[in-house]
């Protein structure tokens, strides 16, 4: 594997951490808010699949409301707790590794972008709260092409945007149908697979898989040639 032009990361449940989210939710116990946040998730990423399936895109921040409406009223959360749970989304917290580990990718492959289903002003909002938007020469949204991943015209934004040949571009990402969607498009993947996950059975395996961004950090050396 040579050494990539760029380097592409998916946002949500890579750099930042959506286990993080549900905090306002007081009168839930640990393993309730969990389950609150799992179906939350579940459901942001399956209307992004469906949206893009009918033709019906909206942005991100308003599948996040629709996705958030649902799991409020499966596990009887009153309306009153919306805005709040929507604003820490904006804020949500990185994962601990994330400063560090942007920081030693920088220093290898200068060339840093994000590439999310997030809007600009989520993703803005999230990289400022967290002192990480200075790595990021861009931050490339979906809203763009108004298609979500896995859509090919998703991941061809950060091959035109960088100038590279698709094996060019090193994309990273937890979420192994991310992967495949990007190596289904010919870029070179990273699967940070934190939890130790089988990986998707759709025809696809990750270039590198790493268990945090600090392990790439230092593994990507070793893959480099």
């Amino acid at each position: 594997m040579a050494k990539p032009a760029a380097i592409a990361f998916d946002a949500y449940g890579t750099l930042l951490d959506v286990a993080s989210l549900g905090s306002e939710l007081a009168n839930l116990d640990g393993a309730a808010r969990q389950r609150f946040v799992a179906l939350w998730r579940s459901k942001q990423l399956e209307y992004t699949w469906l949206r893009t399936l009918m033709g019906r895109y909206v942005d991100f921040e308003s599948v996040s409301g629709e996705a958030l409406r649902y799991a409020m009223k499966s596990m009887d959360i009153g309306e009153k707790e919306f805005d709040s749970l929507m604003d820490g989304l904006r804020k949500i917290h990185c994962f601990p590794e994330v400063q560090s580990a942007l920081a030693g990718l920088k220093s290898k492959v200068p060339r840093l972008a994000i590439l999310s289903n997030g809007t600009p002003g989520m993703l803005t909002s999230a990289l400022e709260a967290n002192g990480i938007q200075g790595y990021f020469e861009t931050v490339l949204s979906v809203d763009a092409v108004r298609r979500y991943k896995p859509d090919p015209r998703v991941y061809d934004m950060a091959t035109r945007h960088f100038g590279a040949r698709p094996r060019e571009l090193l994309f990273v990402s937890s979420n192994g149908w991310d992967i495949c969607g990007a190596a289904s498009c010919g870029l070179t993947t990273a699967w940070c697979n934190r939890s130790l996950a089988a990986f998707d059975e759709l025809g696809y395996s990750p270039d590198i898989e790493v268990r945090s961004l600090d392990e790439l950090t230092r593994k990507i050396d070793l893959v480099m040639t």
